[in-house]
Formats: structure tokens, C-alpha cells, sequence
């Protein structure tokens, strides 16, 4: 790619120059899924607020309490809302989570 080709497109990415403040607005409103394959945004996702809804998952991780639990334990950021429609979940894991998302400051 010229320099020239190298300049402009770095010129496209209007997103990217966002303060970190209003990236993490923009990726507390997406879906968890997308906002987790932001490549722009990625680098702040993990300390972005939370909004866990496990309908917003891919297909194979939608009803699996072990995606929740991973999700819960690695994303650093506080919690903002959480909506499951997991069937049975255990005694456990709703434990843990219930745990996780009051150190997450859950509103």
C-alpha cells in the first residue's frame, strides 16, 4: 500500500479517534456479541460496562452457563444490566454470578 493509500485510510477511521469515554458509551450499547468483535473498539471492551443479555450471545454459547460464567469472570468493567433465559441454571452458578456482579457494582 502507497503512502498515499496508507494516509487516507488512516483518515477513514473517524471511530478510532473517539475519547475513550464515548467508545465506551458506544460499546455499552451494542449487542455483547458485536461489541466484543469490534476490532476499532476491542482494546476497551474488557473494561467497558457490562450488558450481559444471553440472547445476544452466538447460537452455541446462548444456554451454556459455563459462556456466562467466563464472560462474568473475565470482563473487568462494572455491570450494568444482566437478563438470562438459561433454564435451570445451578444453585451454584447463579451463586457465583450473583457474586461477580455485586463486586461489578450491578445497577
Amino acid at each position: 500500500m502507497s503512502t498515499t493509500n496508507t494516509a487516507a485510510a488512516e483518515d477513514t477511521d473517524l471511530i478510532g479517534r473517539l475519547p475513550d469515554c464515548l467508545l465506551n458509551t458506544i460499546l455499552s450499547i451494542l449487542p455483547l456479541d458485536t461489541a466484543a468483535r469490534t476490532t476499532v473498539l476491542s482494546r476497551l471492551w474488557r473494561s467497558t460496562p457490562l450488558r450481559l443479555i444471553d440472547s445476544d450471545l452466538p447460537s452455541p454459547f446462548r444456554y451454556h452457563s459455563a459462556a456466562i460464567t467466563c464472560i462474568l469472570t473475565f470482563h473487568r468493567g462494572n455491570a450494568i444490566s444482566f437478563h438470562i433465559s438459561l433454564r435451570g441454571p445451578s444453585f451454584a452458578d447463579l451463586d457465583s454470578w450473583l457474586r461477580i456482579l455485586t463486586a461489578k457494582c450491578l445497577r
